[in-house]
């Protein structure tokens, strides 16, 4: 590594070392642990991880990790034998010090990891020779000085966790999956390092929170900044500060690198983190925020912002010690200068307002002259901090305290308007309406339902700003739509109306129910089929396959919904058929098949009897209409028909062609019953048994 790089190295550790102290642990610890953590995404899931002393890292740096999936669940349900895949066809290990080299001369993060991971010694000696830091600290722990900055800069940068082995991103993951991650070692080791797991889903994806209660304090040219540290400890690491100097319109960190808080006892850990900023002047109004990192490198978003002034060493003092407020429509201020001779030395007043005591203050009226120690705001808001600020001859600015003055205000914001959204195909919604104007107005809420006229639960954990909000449902429910209404919310809390909800159809990615055979007939050189059709209330039409023996699946027929029954008549004697038929929703979604039927035809030597013989009446025409239903394929000499009437044995009546299949009976009597038979007669002068009988009343 080159002397240049080197020297950088060297002060980017100093720092960290003076910021962040070190990590105490047992080099003679003979087992190990690894600890890990997963951000899911809409299609990936990054892992991270890391051993809880460096004796465990050594060995996991030389014999690597494997990482293992497992997909326990999909779409709600449990999986009755979970999917195992091995994730590292190879065991992980960092990255060879030639596939770091292009890395470090432009990245801090990955120099340092290089340097924990290849250096030398990891010992720093500056230009003139002198001792390192880590040697005054201590040369052995060099090891564990190693083990603790390759940590640090994993958790600022998810490419140098990747690198280092400390990283992965599964991007083979699916909607609607739940898997649980295994991270061990690749083989067996002298020290016993217990397995990591993580159990996660891409429905599990979160969005990162804003640091809570950032106070400033301003001085002489200085302010003292500190957030809570408690509160979000589990998800941030370290911390950016960022300070604006026109008002908030832009920001830029004061810190190159992370922030982090030196906490040698978490028991006597302060639940704050504190930063000092110098500032360039005191009569110039700087801005703050502050952004957490968590451990894949990602910042959050920023916290609110503080404002303020530093304040001089005069000691004038300014406050604001009455207000009034006036038809409820005015507000009246009234301030001093302590001591009162210094008001000799003031040049003029400001005098800002803002929504919230951390917010941004504006300005209500500058210029306002020394000897007046009062201004009356004409156009108030519901809810007012003021602070005066007084000027002085020699340039610098004094503010007081804020003061709180609010009006009367029971009356909630009008409803939100405009209310319009769309759900994809991946169950994202997305929402927009417009904004309100009222000038007390704080956020929005969001309530959602998956009946139109139900009770709605509040989906937003808190107030929303803007005028968008993106939701995830689950598409795969069995729900056709889902249902969305907002409110508005003032600084009082005062809660409008509910807007006209919204209704959203889903998209259906459900497939319907297949339909279920409910009888099959083979006779008369057809096949008769019988179905149930599907359960579900969204099939638009039914398609019917046949299989002839070892063929191949082919389509019969298109069916509409309400059908259930189907004649095959092109059909061949002494063949094997399979039929099974499927469904298919509005949405072209298609059921599984149903459970498949064979039949085999008859032969064409079957002397089958005949199973279809009808007889109508028609009595206009003094006529019977005889009918039957007979293969063609066998070889038929004749038919026989025979009748019986009022109560007279059944007799041949007539002896009909093979191509016949029914004639009319025009001997007939009114108000005589008659019966008829019918019998086939082959070549070879076989015959098949009687049909059935079937009787009419003329």
């Amino acid at each position: 590594m080159c002397k240049g790089m080197t020297l950088r190295i060297y002060y980017i550790l100093l720092w960290m070392l003076l910021l962040a102290g070190t990590h105490s642990v047992l080099a003679q610890q003979q087992r190990g642990r690894i600890y890990a953590i997963a951000k899911p995404a809409k299609d990936k899931i990054q892992l991270r991880w890391g051993p809880d002393n460096e004796v465990a890292w050594q060995y996991l740096v030389k014999n690597g990790i494997t990482i293992e999936r497992i997909t326990v669940a999909r779409n709600g349900a449990v999986l009755p034998v979970p999917e195992r895949n091995q994730l590292t066809s190879q065991p992980l290990k960092p990255w060879p010090a030639s596939a770091w080299q292009p890395r470090v001369e432009n990245d801090d993060y990955f120099a340092i990891g290089a340097q924990s991971l290849y250096g030398d010694d990891f010992s720093i000696t500056n230009t003139k020779g002198k001792s390192s830091v880590v040697e005054m600290m201590n040369m052995s722990k060099q090891q564990e000085l190693r083990f603790s900055f390759l940590l640090f800069v994993a958790d600022q940068s998810f490419e140098v966790a990747k690198a280092a082995a400390l990283g992965y991103e599964d991007g083979a993951v699916r909607p609607g999956e739940r898997y649980l991650y295994r991270i061990y070692p690749s083989k067996a080791l002298p020290i016993k390092i217990d397995t990591a797991i993580v159990y996660v889903g891409t429905d599990d994806k979160y969005e990162l929170p804003q640091p809570l209660d950032l106070k400033a304090t301003f001085g002489d040219k200085v302010v003292n900044l500190s957030w809570n540290r408690i509160s979000h400890e589990r998800i941030y690491n370290s911390y950016i500060v960022e300070r604006s100097e026109d008002e908030g319109k832009t920001f830029n960190p004061i810190n190159k690198l992370p922030f982090v808080m030196t906490a040698p006892e978490r028991a006597q850990a302060s639940p704050y983190m504190y930063r000092a900023d110098s500032l360039k002047e005191n009569s110039k109004r700087y801005t703050y925020r502050v952004r957490g990192i968590d451990a894949f490198g990602e910042k959050g978003p920023p916290s609110e912002i503080v404002s303020g002034m530093g304040k001089g060493k005069t000691s004038l003092q300014v406050q604001i010690n009455r207000s009034q407020v006036i038809n409820n429509q005015q507000v009246h201020l009234e301030w001093e200068v302590e001591p009162r001779e210094k008001i000799s030395e003031v040049t003029r007043f400001k005098l800002f307002r803002s929504n919230s005591v951390t917010g941004k203050y504006d300005v209500v009226k500058d210029n306002i002259a020394p000897g007046s120690l009062n201004y009356t705001d004409a156009t108030p808001r519901p809810t007012n901090y003021y602070m005066v600020s007084a000027f002085t001859n020699d340039g610098q600015a004094v503010s007081s305290f804020p003061i709180l003055v609010q009006l009367e205000d029971s009356i909630p914001p009008s409803a939100p308007l405009g209310l319009v959204g769309v759900v994809d195909t991946a169950g994202i919604v997305k929402l927009q309406w417009r904004a309100n104007t009222e000038d007390d107005l704080v956020g929005y809420r969001v309530y959602r339902s998956l009946y139109k006229s139900s009770e709605y639960s509040q989906v937003t954990h808190t107030f929303l700003k803007g005028v968008d909000y993106q939701d995830t449902i689950n598409i795969r429910s069995l729900d056709k739509n889902v249902y969305y209404k907002i409110t508005a919310l003032d600084t009082r809390y005062n809660e409008s109306k509910f807007s006209t909800i919204l209704e959203l159809n889903k998209p259906d990615r459900v497939a319907p129910v297949p339909p279920v055979f409910t009888n099959i007939i083979n006779g008369n050189g057809n096949v008769k089929l019988e179905w149930k059709r599907s359960s579900s209330n969204d099939v638009k039409e039914q398609v019917l396959y046949r299989k002839d023996g070892a063929g191949s699946w082919q389509t019969i027929k298109t069916f509409p919904v309400d059908s259930i029954l189907y004649i095959d008549k092109n059909v061949q004697p002494s063949t094997q058929y399979q039929y099974r038929i499927i469904a298919i929703d509005g949405a072209g979604n298609k059921s599984i098949a149903s459970k498949e039927i064979t039949i085999r035809t008859s032969a064409e030597t079957d002397h089958l009897p005949v199973s279809t013989l009808t007889a109508t009446p028609d009595r206009a025409g003094k006529k019977i209409a005889v009918g039957w239903e007979y293969p063609s394929w066998n070889n038929i000499q004749k038919f026989y028909v025979y009748r019986s009437s009022a109560g007279e044995p059944l007799a041949l009546y007539k002896s009909l062609p093979a191509t016949s299949r029914g004639f009319h009976d025009e001997q007939v009597k009114m108000a005589t019953s008659y019966q008829y038979r019918v019998k086939v007669i082959f070549k070879d002068g076989t015959e098949t048994p009687f049909s059935k009988e079937v009787g009419v009343s003329f």
